[in-house]
């Protein structure tokens, strides 16, 4: 049996569960969902996991989690693990989602274009749909192509909701300015 660690986070009444092999982190419920909704996206494992909660294994996750979702975190730097989730070609569109820079968005057809293709946006949007990591691997910021948010795993209020959270975080400015020496303080040593 294969061993996978679960955890949850809650923000605001709404629980994630997700899971994490020893790769990685390899799903996230969509919210309000059970553990179960895990093999939606690995059915064939449904026999062959064994589920552990282990705060040692999933606890940099969660603070991750809750730090995104506090509006404190922009990126996530942990391990991703959908190796046994989906088709070549859904794991490419993931791939390339999670390129998708914080705050921004991009349209499922800007997609297909990105990865080769563009008379492939159906495809491109079903392979969206079928991301087994919410939030991690950000599908939330694809959208149509008028910028109407569309459709998300986690319902349409949740994607706009996370849509929101990055729009207002606060920037990150890279330099800082500093302020500008009086014309009295000039030749003064120290400055």
């Amino acid at each position: 049996m294969k061993k996978i660690y679960w955890d949850s986070v809650e923000i605001e009444n709404t629980k994630f569960f997700f899971t994490v092999t020893d790769k990685g982190i390899n799903f996230v419920s969509s919210p309000g969902k059970k553990l179960s909704e895990m093999f939606d996206f690995y059915p064939k494992s449904r026999y062959q996991i064994e589920f552990d909660y282990d705060e040692l294994k999933t606890s940099h996750y969660r603070e991750q989690f809750e730090d995104y979702l506090a509006g404190k975190e922009r990126h996530f730097d942990l391990p991703i693990d959908v190796s046994e989730a989906g088709t070549e070609f859904q794991q490419l569109v993931w791939e390339t989602v999670e390129e998708v820079p914080y705050g921004e968005t991009m349209s499922y057809g800007d997609l297909a274009s990105k990865i080769g293709n563009r008379k492939s946006t159906r495809a491109v949007a079903h392979a969206v749909a079928l991301n087994p990591v919410l939030i991690m691997i950000p599908c939330h910021r694809i959208v149509k192509a008028d910028g109407e948010p569309g459709k998300y795993r986690g319902g349409e209020a949740q994607k706009k909701a996370l849509l929101q959270l990055e729009r207002s975080a606060p920037k990150k400015r890279f330099i800082q300015k500093l302020p500008l020496p009086n014309l009295s303080q000039l030749g003064k040593p120290g400055l």
